[in-house]
């Protein structure tokens, strides 16, 4: 137990930040939260799918209901393709939010100050490209 905390031969991770602007990306992962006043909120990682920066993450946060509610559907509009009429049919549950896996899109990064540190900040999803979609269908 003692080496747990002996760090004479180890550097910390440093984590690079995306350059602020607009990436491919696909829903790789969500997860369900609660706020510490109580809100429930959805926390989605995106995986970047640039070439460049295919091994980078990004993560955003919705809350899900109150005076939210209406982002959280525009949220669900962008990243399903579907009509709100469409994803009350589709999305009645938590789970649910599994066919969003690996739908694509892409995040508009900017970043911010917070706590002291500068941090990248997704600001927007936004649909996926015309061309991407044609090619889930072999087009």
């Amino acid at each position: 137990m003692g080496k747990m905390f002996d760090f004479s031969e180890t550097e910390a991770v440093k984590f690079e930040l995306l350059p602020e602007g607009t990436y491919n990306a696909k829903v790789y992962d969500y997860e369900l939260k609660t706020s510490s006043n109580g809100n429930e909120m959805i926390n989605f990682e995106f995986q970047i799918t640039d070439e460049k920066f295919k091994t980078k993450k990004a993560w955003y946060l919705q809350v899900v209901e109150g005076k939210s509610k209406p982002y959280w559907l525009g949220l669900l509009e962008t990243l399903s393709g579907l009509t709100k009429e469409e994803i009350a049919k589709q999305f009645k549950e938590p789970k649910d939010l599994e066919k969003l896996i690996g739908k694509k899109c892409r995040l508009r990064i900017k970043h911010e100050i917070y706590e002291g540190n500068k941090k990248q900040r997704v600001k927007k999803v936004l649909p996926g490209k015309v061309e991407e979609d044609l090619d889930d269908f072999g087009l």
